[in-house]
């Protein structure tokens, strides 16, 4: 039975934590390699290592004692989760607040790494992690590349603010 248990533990503590996370079971194990920053492969393998690494520590008996056997292996899995979302989004976010401050650009918009990894890639449609406009050229940031990109104008116009369309008149093409 208590291989079972553990199994059971083992979903129940992955599943809540995919849903707060990600909101959904899939996204967790599909995206994540695809998710890793490009520009910074290294960084991103010390959070996914480190993270790993952490989460052993944690769930191993002589850390913590009091734990059921059957438990540990959920206790591993969410905080291995955890740390590596919290780690990876805190990263990202700090090089995106770097990236704007650099930009100076005219116009910002930014939502969190939590809010984005509830959105991408449910939608074939760009999802705006934040943009920048400046003299009227729109730029998006990716968190793979961790930097921002030109955005074409039949992209813009479907995800920038409507007052960043109308004052810089960008218009399909």
């Amino acid at each position: 039975m208590s291989k079972f248990q553990a199994s059971l533990y083992l979903f129940f503590g992955y599943s809540i934590c995919a849903l707060l996370l990600c909101g959904d079971l899939i996204s967790p194990l599909a995206n994540a390699p695809i998710m890793a920053p490009g520009g910074s492969r290294d960084f991103w393998n010390v959070f996914f290592i480190g993270s790993f690494v952490a989460a052993a520590i944690v769930a191993w008996p002589f850390v913590t004692p009091a734990i059921w056997p059957e438990f540990r292996p959920a206790l591993f899995v969410t905080t291995w989760m955890c740390l590596a979302a919290i780690s990876a989004g805190s990263y990202g976010t700090w090089k995106r607040t770097e990236a704007i401050a650099a930009f100076h650009a005219d116009k910002v918009i930014q939502y969190s790494f939590f809010v984005s990894l509830h959105q991408v890639p449910r939608e074939f449609q760009s999802y705006v992690h934040a943009a920048v406009l400046k003299n009227c050229v729109p730029y998006l940031w990716s968190y793979t590349s961790l930097s921002f990109y030109p955005l074409k104008s039949n992209v813009a116009v479907n995800v920038l603010p409507q007052d960043w369309i109308e004052e810089c008149n960008i218009k399909r093409s």
